[in-house]
């Protein structure tokens, strides 16, 4: 302990000689109170506390821009106006260094993690897309994006290709190694509400407010599909806005849930849905595959969550009735298919029993608006999750308790964290 105490107060020391450093807020707070806990600073660093502190530069009250977690939710990335991203450690409250942007880059307004946690990708205002080394904090690839802005990123499970969205429905397919793989031109004539690479990476689903979904090949960009419309074949009243879509763990389904509460299993070859249509009378929210691929979890806007059979399309767990809250904003399920967590529209976070159905914690109240993300780190033992009050936080699956809370994210990093749900 005495030799991590020793080396932070060493970066500190370096951080306060360097005059172009930023130095914002949060982290005053954190190295403040790193310095009031050490009980032998003088004999560490040969200073005293006070002394430090006076020559902390200015603090800066801005929020960050974009910010992001890596998918073990250990790391913990910002972007601000000075084009440094910060990088923390999130479950040690540790400042971990800052990786200077290209200084003729705008705002960085977007950072995504890889699944591996190895590199970040950030985009700034002017669409430069930079991939870093986290470790060397070395700049790996820049793309440059022509024409309308970008809106969220992410990354394949295998961390080859990077998937970005722009405004005008545009997707670009990135390989990461070199260079432009494939542009999507989507037809979309509404906004993308989700996209999702298939686990093997050979395809990519996107789902629009425009009442339709797609399929496309993610190394050509060529359509798999024609857009998939309407909730039944012989479907007679009017189309509803896709709401939430994901692939089946083996690559073979899509499940499509809408604005009318239907939820349809799509086969990706033929085109056609493979079971009849699952109807759950109020809006879905969001829709989950377990990692096994044996039962779908959808989240309703009347705060019911509902466990459907993946062949069958029948109830297997019952109905989970979320107590607090007026409705379930977004689900995940934990890579071991053990847990199901949810948020509500009033900021609820609840985790339940999969096998069960029933409550293993919750609910939690540190959020105090709309739960926009929620993801399981891979090993499952943590939960990340952002809502629309700008906060972050980092969980304990097992016991509830909140081990990291990140305050002031923008809020267009809140909504980019809907993409990066695996």
């Amino acid at each position: 302990m005495h030799k991590i105490w020793k080396t932070l107060i060493r970066r500190l020391k370096a951080i306060l000689k360097n005059k172009n450093t930023h130095f914002d807020k949060d982290n005053y707070k954190l190295f403040k109170q790193l310095l009031t806990e050490i009980s032998d600073v003088d004999h560490v660093s040969g200073q005293n506390t006070s002394a430090l502190e006076t020559t902390l530069p200015k603090i800066i009250e801005k929020p960050p821009l974009a910010a992001a977690s890596s998918p073990d939710g250990k790391l913990g990335a910002e972007g601000r106006e000075d084009g440094i991203i910060h990088i923390y450690d999130l479950v040690a409250e540790k400042y971990l260094s800052g990786i200077p942007y290209l200084r003729y880059t705008k705002n960085i307004e977007l950072i995504t993690f890889s699944f591996n946690g190895e590199f970040i990708a950030s985009v700034s205002e002017n669409s430069i897309i930079c991939i870093w080394n986290i470790e060397k904090s070395v700049l790996m690839q820049k793309f440059v994006v022509h024409g309308n802005g970008i809106v969220s990123s992410i990354f394949s499970p295998s961390d080859k290709l990077l998937l970005t969205i722009s405004q005008d429905a545009s997707i670009h397919i990135w390989n990461i190694q070199k260079g432009l793989q494939a542009l999507v031109n989507t037809g979309h004539t509404s906004d993308i509400v989700d996209v999702n690479f298939s686990p093997d990476e050979s395809k990519i689903v996107t789902g629009s407010c425009d009442h339709s979904i797609a399929v496309w090949n993610a190394y050509t960009g060529a359509a798999v599909t024609g857009k998939m419309l309407g909730h039944s074949e012989n479907y007679e009243g009017p189309l509803q806005p896709v709401t939430a879509i994901v692939f089946s763990p083996d690559n073979k389904f899509i499940a499509c849930g809408a604005e009318d509460g239907t939820v349809h299993i799509w086969s990706v070859e033929l085109e056609v849905k493979a079971l009849h249509k699952i109807k759950a009378n109020h809006r879905v929210v969001s829709l989950a595959y377990s990692p096994d691929g044996t039962y779908i979890a959808c989240g309703l806007s009347n705060g019911v969550i509902c466990f459907w059979d993946a062949i069958t399309g029948a109830l297997v767990a019952g109905k989970a009735e979320v107590v607090i809250g007026p409705g379930n904003s977004v689900l995940a399920i934990s890579m071991d298919s053990q847990h199901l967590a949810t948020g509500s529209t009033d900021g609820i976070l609840n985790v339940w029993n999969t096998s069960t159905g029933g409550l293993l914690w919750g609910p939690q109240h540190i959020h105090t608006a709309l739960v926009s993300h929620i993801t399981f780190s891979t090993d499952s033992h943590y939960i990340l999750t952002a809502a629309h009050d700008n906060t972050v936080c980092v969980w304990d699956t097992y016991n509830g308790r909140c081990l990291k809370q990140m305050k002031n994210v923008s809020s267009k990093t809140i909504l980019q964290y809907r993409f990066q749900i695996t």
